[in-house]
């Protein structure tokens, strides 16, 4: 998956590939490599997720098991300008466009290439990243706890309902 992200984005950005650099987020340890060119470091499990992610421009989020969006929702109130694969906690939260981008690729595109997509013109736009980290931020203050408990709550009933289907 972030063998077909790094490539798709070094195809979109042209000349500004050379500004990008990614940061992975879980996994078993760290690890550093070069994808398509681009460096590439694992930093495994954090203690702090708050403070790792300190500095990025932009998160990429494609959920291995969180499908309720939580690193998106941590980034987006600590002001850090997400895109995401849609999923159905994090749509019930937050307003495509206005405050994250959710990667709606075609039909059949697998998420990677979305998020690729819609990242791009983002990586070079960066005061469209600002507002973006201004109104995460502004919704992320403004999110009523109840609210996001019942969208978690929905989604993980939906979960178990379509694992007892099965």
């Amino acid at each position: 998956a972030v063998g077909a992200l790094v490539g798709a984005l070094v195809a979109r950005l042209g000349d500004a590939r050379g500004r990008l650099h990614i940061v992975r987020f879980g996994g078993p340890g760290a690890a550093a490599e070069s994808i398509a060119g681009v460096p590439v470091v694992r930093v495994g499990l954090v203690d702090d997720f708050g403070a790792a992610l300190a500095g990025l421009d932009l998160l990429l989020h494609l959920p291995a098991h969180d499908r309720v969006g939580m690193a998106t929702l941590e980034a987006m109130a600590l002001g850090v300008p997400s895109v995401a694969v849609p999923t159905g906690g994090l749509e019930e939260l937050v307003r495509d466009g206005r405050d994250v981008v959710l990667a709606r690729g075609a039909p059949g595109l697998p998420e990677p290439l979305a998020v690729a997509q819609a990242a791009a013109p983002l990586l070079l736009d960066a005061p469209r990243r600002a507002a973006l980290a201004e109104a995460g931020r502004a919704l992320g203050d403004a999110l009523p706890p109840a609210r996001f408990l019942t969208a978690t709550n929905a989604t993980y009933l939906s979960a178990l309902a379509a694992h007892v289907r099965r």
